[in-house]
């Protein structure tokens, strides 16, 4: 149960910074969305070229952030100093993950916005199975406990973002999303990201923050009562 236990406040960081963040994805699929069939394709492909980088640089911007403010963000989350030697080292493996899970997400949405569910499904069903079989072997098999679980997660998120990288780089149809290189994005393109992500950033970092509070109230109740959180 304290491994289990030490999950909580790192799930609750990690979950609030990549649902604060979540507003590109959402983003990207109204931009595409209100474009897709005006045979405006090369807008399309500026609009997914500038939210790749804005995921790119705001997950890296995380990803350096998470792993060293590490001790600080877990105590803020409640984080006791018996649970901190299994929390430390799953927040910052975790966190390594964070540029390419945001990249994957923006896919996501300008897969939704062209009509596409299938793809992002098909890639994210299989990534979830190569995690669950990670999970498995790594803290069953191996015995690396919720090191083994971070492990296993960072790596089927990369794996599944560098396989729907690779898919819309080359992709097999016309309707499909396509990722090209556009240059760096204008401000006007910029100004319509901040127009639309706004109010979606804000609604998340508010629900997020409401359940982090949840995550830190369970803390002082012991270890126990925190697993059972998680």
């Amino acid at each position: 149960s304290m491994q289990v236990a030490a999950m909580a406040p790192c799930t609750s960081i990690y979950q609030f910074f990549f649902l604060v963040f979540f507003f590109l994805s959402t983003t990207t699929t109204n931009l595409v969305a209100a474009n897709t069939g005006q045979d405006n394709e090369d807008y399309n492909e500026k609009v997914v070229s500038c939210a790749t980088l804005l995921a790119l640089v705001c997950g890296t911007f995380l990803s350096v952030l998470l792993v060293t403010c590490a001790n600080p963000l877990l105590a803020v989350a409640g984080c006791t100093k018996d649970l901190l030697v299994h929390a430390r080292p799953y927040l910052m493996i975790r966190a390594l993950g964070l540029p390419l899970v945001l990249v994957a997400t923006v896919l996501q949405g300008a897969s939704l916005g062209k009509q596409d569910a299938w793809t992002p499904l098909k890639i994210f069903l299989s990534a979830g199975l190569f995690n669950l079989v990670g999970d498995v072997f790594l803290t069953l098999r191996c015995g690396w406990g919720v090191t083994g679980a971070a492990i296993a997660t960072v790596v089927s998120q990369f794996a599944g973002a560098i396989y729907f990288c690779l898919k819309c780089i080359q992709p097999n149809k016309r309707s499909a999303v396509r990722l090209r290189w556009k240059g760096l994005p204008d401000s006007k393109l910029v100004r319509e990201f901040g127009v639309v992500g706004v109010s979606l950033f804000l609604k998340s970092a508010t629900t997020m923050g409401a359940y982090s509070w949840l995550t830190r109230a369970s803390a002082p109740c012991g270890a126990t009562a925190l697993a059972a959180h998680q």
